[in-house]
């Protein structure tokens, strides 16, 4: 038995249909790829926020800053050190009779190494920071 042709009103007919279907669904998907929100990349936004210039004039007129590897941003300046982790910012200074603290408050030059390791240079010598006790080592000159 042989299937019967369409006629070429109910053809056309159907052949709007299907490009209608087409035509949404690909301007569904442009559309949702272009301006629809995807879980993963929302659950991954950054949020900044600004530092105060009170808290960074806390170390003077900044002279370097630099990035190390878990993510702390690092400003040197004319009286000391600072580390800010996102929320808050820590400053680190030469203590007098504290040879685990800076050998200057003049920082110069920072530098992360291939092991990762925050090297700063002072005024007074080189200081490598210990992650593990929160301190530095002096290497005087």
């Amino acid at each position: 038995m042989a299937i019967p042709p369409f006629s070429t009103r109910r053809r056309d007919h159907l052949l709007k249909y299907v490009f209608c279907a087409y035509f949404l669904l690909c301007s569904s998907i442009c559309w949702s790829s272009t301006f629809g929100e995807d879980r993963a990349a929302k659950d991954k936004r950054v949020t900044f926020s600004h530092l105060e210039h009170r808290q960074v004039d806390s170390i003077g007129p900044q002279v370097i800053s630099i990035q190390d590897r878990q993510g702390f941003m690092w400003f040197g300046g004319e009286r000391g050190l600072a580390r800010y982790d996102g929320y808050r910012l820590r400053t680190y200074r030469s203590v007098v009779g504290d040879s685990s603290s800076l050998s200057s408050n003049m920082v110069f030059d920072l530098f992360v190494d291939s092991l990762g390791q925050l090297w700063v240079g002072t005024g007074n010598g080189v200081n490598r920071y210990n992650a593990s006790t929160d301190s530095f080592t002096r290497y005087m000159y």
